[in-house]
C-alpha cells in the first residue's frame, strides 16, 4: 500500500506544479511539458582509503542483485503511473532512461525535444505560488542577451544566503548587484526553477562534460575560478524576502501524511 500511494503521491504532486506553471506564469501560452524521469544509481560511492597527502579516491560499489531488481521495479512502476496519469494529456511527454543520468545529462536529453528558444527548467515539487509576468522577463532577456541569460525564482531565503559574495570581478561588471529597477539581482546558481534559453545550456554542456551531476554543484565549485559573472550566476526574478515565487511540496516524503493531500486539484488539463 505504501508504494502504491508514493507513486500517487509523487503523480499528483508533478500535476500541481504544472497546474502552477499554467496558472501563474501570465503570458506563458499552452506551454508543451516535457517530465523526464531519471533511473536510481544501481552503485554507491566508497572512499578508498589513500596515502597521506594524496587525494580522496572513491570506488563505485554494484550494490546486491536484489536492490538493484527493486530499484528497477520501482522506476518501471513510477514511469507507468506517469504516463497513464497524463494519457490524456497531449502537451505532456514523458521521457525515460535506462541508466541513472542524473540533472544535467536529463536536461541535455530533454533538450533534444525543444523546439523553442526559451525554456523553464522547473522541479517536480516545487510549484509556483506568486505570480510570473513572463513577457516582462523575455523582453529584459531580449534587450540585454549577453547579460540576462539566466533568470530563477527563490523559495523566500535570506538575502544573504541567495546573494554571490564572491565572484565579484570588477572588469566584468559584476560587482553591480542589481539590474535596472531592481527587477532582477545577480544571485548564487541553483537548480531551483529558472528560466533560460537552450543555447545557455548547451555550452553549459560543454563546459560540465558528460559527467552525470546536479548543475548547481558544478556552477557553485567555479564561482571563484571565473572572470565572468554573468556565466555562473543566475539573476532573481523581483526578489522579496518573506514573498517567495515558489513553494517546496516536499517530493522527498521527509513529511509524508494524509493531510497534505486534502483540497489538491487532481486534474491534468
Amino acid at each position: 500500500m505504501h508504494d502504491i500511494f508514493q507513486l500517487i503521491h509523487l503523480s499528483t504532486l508533478i500535476n500541481r506544479t504544472i497546474a502552477s506553471v499554467r496558472s501563474m506564469i501570465h503570458g506563458l501560452h499552452d506551454p508543451k511539458i516535457i517530465i523526464t524521469v531519471d533511473a536510481l544509481p544501481l552503485t554507491k560511492p566508497r572512499r578508498r582509503r589513500r596515502a597521506k597527502g594524496s587525494p580522496v579516491q572513491f570506488i563505485h560499489q554494484v550494490e546486491n542483485i536484489t536492490l538493484v531488481e527493486e530499484k528497477i521495479d520501482k522506476v518501471e512502476k513510477y514511469t507507468d503511473t506517469l504516463r497513464k496519469y497524463f494519457y490524456n494529456n497531449p502537451s505532456v511527454m514523458i521521457l525515460s532512461h535506462a541508466k541513472h543520468l542524473h540533472i544535467s545529462n536529463n536536461i541535455q536529453n530533454a533538450l533534444d525535444y525543444v523546439d523553442m528558444k526559451y525554456v523553464y527548467i522547473v522541479q517536480h515539487d516545487f510549484e509556483f505560488i506568486r505570480q510570473v509576468n513572463h513577457t516582462e522577463i523575455i523582453n529584459a532577456m531580449e534587450n540585454d542577451p549577453e547579460v540576462l541569460r539566466i533568470v530563477r525564482f527563490d523559495k523566500g531565503n535570506d538575502p544573504l544566503r541567495v546573494m554571490n559574495f564572491q565572484c565579484r570581478p570588477k572588469k566584468n561588471g559584476c560587482n553591480v548587484q542589481k539590474y535596472k529597477k531592481s527587477q532582477f539581482m545577480l544571485a548564487q546558481w541553483s537548480n531551483n526553477n529558472h528560466i533560460t534559453t537552450k543555447k545557455y545550456y548547451r555550452e553549459a554542456y560543454k563546459m560540465m562534460g558528460p559527467t552525470p551531476r546536479p548543475v548547481e554543484g558544478f556552477f557553485m565549485a567555479n564561482w571563484n575560478n571565473s572572470d565572468n559573472c554573468f556565466t555562473v550566476n543566475q539573476w532573481l526574478y523581483k526578489f522579496e524576502p518573506g514573498n517567495p515565487f515558489l513553494n517546496h511540496l516536499d517530493g522527498r516524503q521527509r513529511t509524508l501524511s494524509l493531510a497534505n493531500f486534502s483540497g489538491m486539484d487532481t486534474t491534468t488539463e
